[in-house]
C-alpha cells in the first residue's frame, strides 16, 4: 500500500515540474520576424522538445546553452529520446530561435 502512495507522489511531482518549466519556454510568435524558420516548424520543434525531452529529465531553457552547444547535447539524447533525424532538426530549430534576453 505504501508503494502506491510513493508512486503517486513521484508522479504528481513530475507533472508539477514539467508544467512549471514548459510554461517558461518561449512560444513562437507570428509577430516576431527575427526567426530563421517557419512558425509551423518552430511550433513542431517546441512540441517535440516538450514531449520527447521531458519524459526523462527537466527541460532546459533554450538560453541555458549556446547555439553551438545544442547539437551535441541533442545528439547525446537522440537514442534515449527515440527521435529521428527530422525530429532532431525541428527540436534544434526551435532551440536555436529562442529570443535572446536583453541585458
Amino acid at each position: 500500500m505504501e508503494m502506491i502512495y510513493k508512486g503517486k507522489y513521484i508522479w504528481m511531482i513530475s507533472i508539477l515540474l514539467f508544467a512549471s518549466c514548459s510554461s517558461k519556454l518561449y512560444k513562437p510568435d507570428e509577430a516576431n520576424s527575427n526567426y530563421t524558420a517557419s512558425i509551423e516548424d518552430l511550433k513542431k520543434g517546441r512540441k517535440l522538445y516538450i514531449s520527447k525531452c521531458s519524459s526523462c529529465h527537466a527541460l532546459h531553457l533554450p538560453s541555458q546553452y549556446k547555439k553551438e552547444e545544442w547539437p551535441h547535447l541533442v545528439d547525446k539524447m537522440e537514442e534515449r529520446a527515440q527521435i529521428n533525424s527530422s525530429e532532431k532538426e525541428l527540436i534544434l530549430i526551435y532551440l536555436w530561435n529562442a529570443p535572446v534576453a536583453a541585458n
